[in-house]
């Protein structure tokens, strides 16, 4: 039976995100870095959960200073609107956004503000087109976002008293790859750790893949093509690691890890960490995770710690099994290929990112 049921609060949080483009071993790395303060308000009323979002300061940076336009754009959209109100179903389903207050932070933003900031014309000309291009769908963007994944969670349908591994907490999730042109990869979360505590309960998810077909249809001419790298060095998963108060089930800590990946020279990676100020959040990073401090947490590894909880009909996930099947076919494609695919799409991905997470 659901046992989590999450209550009123409100809490002050510091939100770090990193990011990481690998492209190619004679290029260097692409890293973006950010710090979110925030405030989030939780009230709960019958089968509705309603939150406040509140940014009090987000600063971005990059290394590499042809992404300095971007981040400075994207500095400016942080502060077009600091709150956001929505709603979510019982299961940490946002469900609705109050676009009206978005709507008029920007033209309060437009009117007031942008011609301080971009005195150019045709720069405001296109920032317009892009920023309400990107608040028509903020919504879908907000429930794809890989930030909010961690701050407003789906996860109050799990069950903690035997877990399963069987039956996701999440509706499904569409992330577009970073890696390559026109592929949407699609996901659930499902737990693989929860453990109740005197003062604090620790819940652990992992992603499954749900449409591998059209994955595959995708990766496998790529693999082909390149003599150097096989099909088994794909790899896409997030890992996202929750301590709870288990009075109103707060977050007191989060983690989010995403890899993706064609080889070890050509992947993306984000790593997301939420905090509740004034916390030492170091005994909790380390209390479960000490002894796997530098690895992507699998189910199978997790099964050794958690031996009272072991999953029913364990089986590799679907895609791994067909990237198996797959592994001696012969690849040819220069990595130079891939690497042009995510020039193409860089600029789009760094704004994305940024803003939705």
């Amino acid at each position: 039976m659901p046992i989590i049921k999450p209550d009123n609060f409100n809490a002050n949080y510091i939100l770090h995100n990193q990011s990481i483009f690998k492209m190619g071993a004679e290029n260097p790395q692409l890293k973006m870095t950010g710090m979110t303060n925030l405030s989030l308000h939780q009230e709960i009323e019958k089968d509705k959960i309603f939150n406040t979002i509140i940014t009090h300061s987000q600063t971005l940076e990059a290394e590499n200073s042809d992404l300095k336009p971007a981040i400075e754009e994207l500095n400016y959209i942080a502060n077009i609107s600091k709150k956001i109100n929505l709603t979510r179903n019982t299961s940490g389903k946002i469900s609705s956004v109050d676009k009206k207050s978005l709507t008029e932070d920007w033209e309060f933003w437009k009117k007031n503000k942008m011609q301080n900031l971009i005195p150019e014309e045709h720069k405001q000309r296109k920032f317009i087109k892009k920023y309400e291009a990107g608040l028509h769908y903020f919504e879908q963007g907000l429930q794809n976002s890989l930030s909010h994944t961690l701050l407003l969670p789906q996860i109050y349908n799990a069950l903690y008293q035997y877990n399963t591994y069987q039956k996701p907490t999440t509706a499904t999730i569409t992330q577009a790859s970073k890696l390559i042109d026109d592929l949407n990869i699609e996901y659930c979360f499902y737990p693989f750790y929860i453990k109740q505590e005197e003062n604090l309960l620790i819940m652990c998810f992992e992603t499954k893949i749900s449409n591998q077909n059209q994955i595959l249809e995708k990766i496998i001419p790529l693999y082909k093509q390149n003599k150097n790298f096989t099909i088994e060095n794909f790899d896409f998963k997030i890992i996202t690691k929750y301590f709870l108060d288990p009075t109103n089930y707060k977050i007191i800590y989060a983690e989010l890890k995403l890899i993706e990946k064609m080889h070890d020279n050509l992947c993306y990676e984000v790593d997301i960490n939420l905090s509740e100020k004034d916390i030492d959040i170091e005994p909790l990073k380390n209390k479960i995770f000490k002894e796997y401090n530098s690895k992507i947490y699998s189910k199978e590894n997790w099964e050794t710690l958690n031996t009272t909880q072991k999953p029913e009909n364990t089986k590799a996930p679907i895609i791994t099994t067909k990237l198996v099947s797959k592994k001696e076919e012969k690849q040819k494609t220069k990595e130079t290929i891939l690497i042009a695919f995510l020039l193409v799409l860089l600029s789009a991905i760094v704004i994305l990112f940024l803003i939705y997470g």
